[in-house]
């Protein structure tokens, strides 16, 4: 079982051990106490490492997309009160920027290989906070909501009973960890042993995702509207998607043409699910049958 990307692939030991060393850094430069830990990173394996890390460490981590404005990215960080961000050699220059001196850098990627890999047995109560999630400031500036180890159980746990995400599941995780929606194909994998595969939607596109989901015969696919129309645009009418069992369609309506698209391209036992908001209605079509239901975001 593994999280993989174009360029890299981890085994659960392997991402465990590098977590372990990560949390032991964090420990090491800024003590125990319960406080947020930033992460500037690329999309993709070594991003996971950082978040498992800090909460290993019992931090509370906050994700920063390299995407991101400076400004944005320096008001996310200095709003949450991080005294710690880590990276990579690739962001190191523009994390030293965002700091400006007030907090510390940590190097993931040049941890001492001499530092214990074993895990930490540290106690992590379900109440202690997890997470920092930003809007999207289109009212305003970002505001961070606070989210708990529980809250991230019981939605997986749902998510899990919903979809019956098994070991033998290979989840796309096309989402920026920076929002809501990245929880639900993050921690559903790693929650149930399964494979997880980071696709950057924002910096591939759409073009070359039709041939990514066939190569690495995803199972469980969840995307914007825009994004299912516009992969599916220059795929052959006689193109079908057999290994996917799960697509989830959110973030803007879908129409019947959407509906014509599925049928065409993808398994009569694919379930399409579509969420309309958070706990929203969403049309389930199963097999030649639809219904509608309420569902998380």
């Amino acid at each position: 079982m593994r999280s993989k990307s174009p360029n890299h692939s981890l085994t659960y030991d392997e991402l465990n051990k590098a977590a372990n060393r990560v949390a032991r850094s964090i420990l090491a430069l800024i003590g125990e106490a319960e406080e947020p830990v930033a992460l500037l990173f690329e999309h993709g394996p070594f991003v996971i490492v950082g978040i498992l890390g800090i909460l290993k460490a019992g931090k509370i981590y906050v994700s920063l997309d390299p995407a991101l404005p400076h400004t944005r990215a320096a008001q996310m960080l200095e709003d949450s009160q991080a005294k710690l961000l880590i990276t990579d050699t690739t962001h190191f220059s523009r994390a030293q920027e965002l700091v400006s001196g007030k907090q510390k850098v940590l190097k993931c990627d040049d941890v001492d290989g001499s530092v214990p890999k074993e895990n930490l047995n540290r106690s992590l109560s379900p109440e202690m906070s997890a997470l920092i999630l930003y809007t999207s400031g289109s009212t305003g500036l970002p505001k961070g909501v606070l989210l708990n180890h529980r809250h991230i159980l019981v939605e997986i746990r749902t998510y899990t009973n919903d979809v019956r995400i098994c070991s033998e599941d290979r989840l796309a995780l096309c989402q920026s960890r920076s929002f809501a929606l990245s929880l639900r194909n993050l921690y559903g994998a790693l929650l149930n042993g399964a494979t997880l595969f980071p696709y950057d939607l924002a910096r591939e596109g759409v073009a070359s995702l039709a041939g990514w989901i066939e190569a690495h015969r995803i199972t469980i696919l969840h995307l914007p509207a825009t994004a299912f129309r516009g992969f599916l645009e220059d795929v052959e009418p006689n193109v079908m998607f057999s290994e996917l069992r799960v697509l989830r369609l959110g973030a803007e309506p879908i129409n019947s043409e959407d509906i014509k698209l599925f049928r065409r391209h993808f398994s009569p036992d694919c379930v399409l699910l579509h969420a309309i908001g958070p706990r929203g209605l969403s049309r389930v079509k199963s097999g030649v049958d639809e219904y509608w239901r309420f569902d998380f975001c």
